[in-house]
Order: structure tokens, then C-alpha cells, then sequence
């Protein structure tokens, strides 16, 4: 039997209510307060989507700031933590050279060069796409998955299937003027499902 979560977005600007926000990044997090078990602050989140947004000039500003910070949270004491490791899966041009359809599979892949040298501090973390063990290495990837999971046993704490690509539009993004009450903005519609260990049960 598999129980999942809802995670979706819908345009707007949105305040906490009684019952916390209700979509985007933060939704995510209230639910990892309330059913992740303790993760160890090493572990990386690791994210893989057909495009990528424009994140800012640092990963700070938009990827710490907001959504590593909700993406870190667990149902354990959270203390002071440090941000964990941030990877990105996304193609390289060798990949998309290499891929079954060659060049065209890039078509997936609407990445703009002119975003990409606005945050050069992306490449830092950025990981190629691989799938030996599926064979689908050369098979370009449009789905969207965002895990948090330890590598050496490959174990893994929670895992996401969205539509949502790595933007600020698709998952919301708080206002930063001090003078203005808290508010996460979204542009687009996105569903996705959230995976936890503990609702996943084997027959």
C-alpha cells in the first residue's frame, strides 16, 4: 500500500494561515516537520527537472534563502544547521549530443544561455544526467525529482514526482522588502506527489 502527499502551486500571493501555507516550498516543509525522521544534516538535497529558472546571483539568494530552508526541515530537533548540499542533475550538451534523438533531444531542455550567465555559480552544481542501470542514459529527461538522500547506501529520507521545474515561479518565492508582511509569490500551476519512508508499506 502507498500513501503520498499533494504538493501543488497556484498563482498568487500567499500569507501563513492557521493551517501554515498551502502550496509551493513551504508546504513541503510543513509536511517534513511533521513526518520526516531525523536527517543527518550531511545529507545533500539532490534535484533533476527539465529546465531551471532564474535562481539569482548566488545561491543565497533564492536556493538557501528559500528553498533549502524548507527542504532541510525534518521532524527531529532542528537546532542551527547549516544549509545542506545542493546538487543539480542536469544534461550537458555531450549528453544531448549523445542522446537517442542526438541534438533534438535538447528540445526538452529550454535552459536559456542568457539565464545560465547570470548564475554562473550554478556550474559548481551542476551533475550530468546518467541511468545506466534503467539504460536510459541517452533518453533526455522532462520529469521533474527532488530527493534528500545518503549516497553511500543510497537510503532514502523523502523523494518528490512534480511538474515543478527548479524556478522561483513554480515553487514560490517570499518577498524580501522588510517593510512588507512576509509573502510567497508563485506564477505558475504545478502538482506533484511527495513520497515518505514511513506511508510506503510492503506486503
Amino acid at each position: 500500500m502507498l500513501s503520498v502527499f499533494f504538493i501543488g502551486s497556484t498563482p498568487g500571493g500567499f500569507r501563513e494561515g492557521p493551517r501554515d501555507y498551502p502550496w509551493g516550498h513551504p508546504r513541503v516543509a510543513e509536511l517534513l516537520k511533521k513526518h520526516c525522521t531525523t536527517v543527518d544534516a550531511r545529507t545533500p538535497v539532490i534535484c533533476q527537472s527539465s529546465s531551471i529558472g532564474s535562481l539569482g546571483p548566488n545561491i543565497q539568494t533564492w536556493i538557501q534563502h528559500d528553498f533549502l530552508n524548507s527542504l532541510r526541515k525534518h521532524s527531529g530537533p532542528q537546532g542551527v544547521t547549516q544549509f545542506p548540499i545542493f546538487k543539480m542533475i542536469y544534461p550537458s550538451f555531450a549528453n544531448v549530443n549523445n542522446s537517442h534523438d542526438g541534438l533534438l533531444g535538447g528540445g526538452c531542455l529550454p535552459y536559456g544561455a542568457n539565464t545560465n550567465v547570470k548564475q554562473s555559480w550554478l556550474r559548481g552544481h551542476l551533475f550530468q544526467w546518467s541511468s545506466k542501470q534503467r539504460f536510459r542514459s541517452q533518453a533526455m529527461p522532462h520529469i521533474k525529482t527532488y530527493t534528500r538522500m545518503k549516497l553511500e547506501d543510497q537510503s532514502i529520507y523523502w523523494f518528490m514526482l512534480t511538474s515543478a521545474n527548479l524556478s522561483k515561479a513554480a515553487w514560490g518565492a517570499f518577498n524580501k522588502k522588510v517593510n512588507i508582511a512576509s509573502c510567497l509569490r508563485i506564477s505558475n500551476f504545478e502538482a506533484g506527489v511527495l513520497f515518505l519512508p514511513r506511508f510506503v508499506v510492503y506486503f
